[in-house]
């Protein structure tokens, strides 16, 4: 964006250049009376315009570099659902990986589930063995991961089923002493995760 910029400026000024170099050389075939009446002010005025385009393709500079070191130098996560096989459970699981990417320390207080309009959050009563305990303390590149078991897809499903809308629009939500973050889960996912349970719980 910035280079763009650049070369927008740059060729503003060639322009403002070859028009006051056209006004110098049309005006030296006349008087030197013309000369002072006409280019002197132009050559002033395309001083003062190129002046304040300077002076705010600088601001501009300065406001979007200082928003992206305040945009790297923060908290941050990445948020991916998946899904996973675990050797002591014949279901698949659904997983949360949560990854640092930002500058700042982080620290990760709660990971909540929402169907999406509904006032109440689901909170994960145990965790698969291997998930990671909150709260946790991350520094940038590190991550974790937490699996649930089937029956907060079921309880996540029934509230679905409860809320009357049309389709299935669920989120999962992760908190830091400071900030949320969310990601949405695929409704293939959930109905996927859920014909499984059910399928199995009739067999």
């Amino acid at each position: 964006m910035i280079v763009v910029f650049a070369a927008s400026l740059a060729s503003i000024l060639i322009a403002c250049l070859a028009f006051a170099l056209g006004a110098s050389l049309g005006a030296s075939a006349g008087s030197v009376e013309m000369f002072l009446s006409v280019t002197v002010p132009t050559l002033a005025a395309i001083g003062g315009w190129v002046s304040g385009i300077g002076a705010l393709a600088a601001v501009f500079a300065t406001i979007r570099i200082s928003a992206r070191r305040e945009a790297e130098d923060s908290e941050n996560l990445r948020l991916q659902v998946r899904t996973l096989l675990h050797s002591d459970n014949p279901h698949p699981l659904l997983g949360l990986t949560v990854t640092s990417t930002g500058k700042r320390p982080i620290v990760v207080t709660s990971v909540v589930f929402q169907i999406d309009g509904e006032p109440h959050v689901l909170q994960p009563s145990n965790l698969v063995p291997g998930s990671e305990r909150l709260p946790k303390r991350m520094v940038y590149g590190e991550q974790f991961s937490q699996y649930f078991y089937p029956r907060l897809v079921v309880k996540l499903f029934e509230m679905y089923e409860q809320s009357g809308q049309d389709q299935l629009k669920a989120k999962a939500i992760v908190e830091s002493t400071t900030r949320q973050f969310e990601v949405a889960i695929a409704a293939e996912t959930l109905h996927a995760l859920i014909c499984h349970y059910r399928e199995n719980q009739t067999s």
